[in-house]
């Protein structure tokens, strides 16, 4: 059970990490498209695409760094307290 959490959360951390750099691409690429962007209505609207994604990518890059450690030490704790409660119920 606590395997298949942990690889979720492993999972969900790499994820957030890769939609981190992904954002970070499209912003770069968004920013080089505006200089050959024929109308301001475009720019405009690629700016706006390059914002919205990078804003998203930045708070998923930083639910990554900042709060998937605590998360698998909470894991790691609850596997340590049922093996501890379990070697207490066992009659060896």
């Amino acid at each position: 059970m606590l395997a298949g959490w942990t690889a979720e959360e492993t999972a969900q951390q790499n994820w957030r990490a890769w939609h981190f750099y992904l954002a970070v691409l499209v912003w770069i690429g968004c920013l080089v498209a505006v200089w050959f962007s024929p109308r301001n209505f475009v720019s405009f609207l690629l700016m706006l695409l390059a914002s919205l994604g990078l804003a998203s990518g930045v708070v998923n890059g930083l639910i990554a760094l900042l709060f998937f450690q605590s998360e698998f030490k909470a894991l790691k704790e609850f596997e340590w307290d049922i093996r501890n409660a379990k070697s207490l119920l066992s009659p060896a």
